[in-house]
């Protein structure tokens, strides 16, 4: 019983993780487009 909380709670931990790494990953593209349309005008 004792593994299965520290398993879940290790699930939790990475799912917040990809979470976090996936909203890095837009802001980055969201800066580079930026920064691209900025070089256009």
């Amino acid at each position: 019983m004792r593994a299965a909380e520290e398993a879940m709670k290790d699930k939790t931990a990475s799912i917040d993780y990809a979470q976090a790494q996936a909203e890095l990953a837009q802001a980055v593209a969201q800066l580079a487009a930026i920064k691209k349309l900025r070089k256009h005008n």
